[in-house]
């Protein structure tokens, strides 16, 4: 079973998902499908990312597509999709709990709580949420995470034109945390507070469960007194105080547990900080560990290694985002197979051409020889050899006939989804029947955009009898809408 699971997915290739951290200076990459785990980080100019966000675009879209020509898993002709993780300078996170519902109405019942707890206008906001704990029989604990429109989609605006496909979008804590748990530095049943040191600031984080249930950011001129400098009794101070508050808020929203373990992600102040705790809260202890293991990018590519039916985390990306990944993941998926099916029957043809010509020339060789003429015994042989002739040239035909089938719907699917332009996305065709028919499912801007496109597929000579039902239509949250459209393919070739 396991040799033929791994037959299948070679088969059935997917889109390499890597991590892509964006923070406030370097770009990191980290591809974990690769054989050697390929990492690579490039510093980004002053200013081209400030405050968690973009503040340049081009110039962080020139940064990417060097970093794409840097990396062995994003050959120019190849689909690469990333985790895209950005800073948490603008990223809110609220830990909430749900009444236990059916699975159907669950996602309906943390939606509806969103809307009541966010801090920003849910209208101009990208929010999702994901599961912490279900241990108690009446209530599910789960965080939810809200940003600005605007904000997201000039970091994936930036890496789209750079050549990559956002498969999802979250944040560093939400990364590092996935990082943390899978280098064992925390476990699924102690809450543990994340501290780590940025260009901007402190990053504080609280997993539970195994899960980020809250995080805090601390600029560094909250440590400065008056000019740019830090003292060290100013930092140990404020360090303090900033530890204080998220004890505190942990304590308010989550009891049972207490905060016994702090892991540090810095190369700095390490043994003042270990000082500061001791001495303020003595029953935490602290743990130094290695960035290169836990870290946003690595945080990220974790993810990537998860089927994208199976993942539930949080991901802030917008609906077209998504689709467009999906699209490619699409396309790099028909490309595999047609190449797979081209080499299979290519090699058939071969294989039955060799013994359609040897069955001939033995044949051949059969009559002239007089002796084995003149026996019945013989000729009847030969009348079956005769016949396996015939039946090899007739599996010869059908195989040229389903290579030409093949290369017609490949012709078919390709004109479907260039006629849908950029109003509509193409999610999938169904094709069968004799006469040839599909039954394609896409998704709309609106109801003109839709009209639209029927009147340019029944405008192609190619396809008749088009059909969109008003019944198959769907409005969806965001206002697009899906659709359902059958039609008949008429044998044509290209160009006629």
């Amino acid at each position: 079973m396991i040799k033929l699971s791994k037959i299948f997915t070679k088969l059935s290739p997917r889109m390499e998902v890597a991590g892509l951290w964006i923070g406030n200076g370097v770009v990191s990459y980290h591809n974990l499908v690769s054989k050697d785990g390929e990492q690579l980080s490039l510093r980004l100019p002053p200013g081209v990312v400030s405050g968690g966000k973009v503040q340049n675009q081009d110039a962080l879209t020139s940064v990417l597509r060097e970093l794409r020509k840097r990396t062995s898993g994003t050959a120019s002709k190849k689909e690469q999709g990333v985790i895209l993780t950005i800073p948490i300078n603008t990223i809110y996170i609220q830990p909430f709990t749900l009444p236990s519902v059916a699975s159907s109405d669950l996602k309906e019942s943390a939606l509806l709580n969103m809307r009541m707890i966010s801090p920003i206008g849910i209208e101009n906001a990208y929010y999702d949420w994901q599961k912490i704990s279900d241990d108690n029989a009446n209530q599910l604990q789960a965080v939810g995470a809200f940003v600005l429109k605007d904000i997201v989609d000039a970091f994936v605006g930036s890496v789209q034109n750079a050549g990559y496909a956002v498969a999802a979008v979250e944040f560093s804590t939400l990364s590092i945390s996935r990082a943390a748990l899978r280098a064992q530095v925390i476990d699924s049943q102690e809450p543990t507070l994340i501290t780590r040191a940025t260009s901007e600031g402190l990053d504080f984080s609280v997993t539970y469960k195994g899960h980020l249930f809250f995080h805090h950011l601390t600029a560094w001129n909250n440590f400065q007194e008056g000019g740019k400098s830090i003292s060290l009794d100013r930092f140990k101070e404020r360090f303090a105080d900033e530890v204080r508050k998220v004890i505190n808020f942990y304590s308010t929203n989550q009891s049972g547990q207490e905060i016994r373990k702090m892991i540090l992600l810095s190369a700095d102040y390490i043994e003042e900080i270990s000082k500061v705790i001791s001495d303020n809260f003595p029953g935490i202890e602290v743990k130094q560990v290695d960035v290169t293991q836990v870290n946003p990018a690595t945080g990220a590519a974790i993810r990537g290694l998860t089927r994208r039916s199976m993942d539930t985390d949080i991901s802030l990306a917008s609906l077209s985002a998504i689709e467009v990944f999906k699209k490619r993941q699409l396309n790099g998926f028909i490309l595999a197979w047609r190449n797979i099916l081209i080499f299979t029957f290519s090699l058939l043809l071969f294989i039955f051409l060799g013994s359609a010509l040897s069955l001939q020339n033995f044949q051949n060789r059969v009559i002239a020889d007089s002796s084995f003429g003149a026996d019945s015994a013989n000729i009847t042989e030969l009348n079956t050899l005769e016949e396996q002739a015939k039946n090899f040239n007739t599996l010869l035909t059908m195989i040229k006939n389903i290579v030409s089938e093949r290369y017609e719907y490949n012709v078919f699917t390709e004109e479907i989804n260039k006629l849908a332009g950029s109003s509509i996305s193409i999610l999938h065709i169904q094709a069968g029947g004799s006469p040839l028919s599909l039954k394609v499912e896409g998704v709309g801007k609106n109801q003109g955009a839709i009209a639209d496109y029927q009147k340019r597929v029944s405008g192609n000579p190619m396809f008749q009898d088009v059909s969109i039902p008003l019944a198959n239509t769907n409005v969806r949250e965001d206002g697009s809408i899906l659709f359902n459209m059958s039609l008949k393919v008429l044998k044509v070739n290209p160009g006629e």
